[in-house]
């Protein structure tokens, strides 16, 4: 319900539910190295003209304030947007975004 707001839970299908559970573990272990690595953000700006960066303009404040560190080193990345598709849109809806990582792929392929 954090990233897709009061109920959504019971809303999304058993099988979304059990691939967002088997995400934990590896989520875990992102929040962990956030908050106890330090990982320089300019070490990513080689892959700068060949990022894309996804994300809905009203995901919780967290994932936006990740996006914007994102693109302060990533200048050159492509910025594709998901207005109302919520912070889970690859696993929620796959048909409108899997087409834009596709494209994006084809464009360095």
């Amino acid at each position: 319900d954090f990233w897709l707001g009061e109920g959504s839970w019971n809303e999304i299908s058993t099988k979304q539910q059990s691939q967002l559970v088997s995400c934990i573990p590896a989520t875990l272990r992102e929040v962990r190295a956030v908050i106890h690595d330090s990982f320089p953000l300019e070490a990513l700006r080689p892959l700068s003209s060949r990022s894309l960066l996804m994300f809905d303009p009203h995901t919780p404040p967290a994932a936006i304030r990740v996006t914007e560190l994102f693109q302060e080193v990533l200048e050159e990345a492509t910025i594709h947007t998901f207005p109302r598709l919520g912070h889970l849109a690859p696993i929620r809806y796959p048909s409108q975004v899997n087409p834009v990582i596709r494209e994006h792929i084809r464009r360095f392929a």
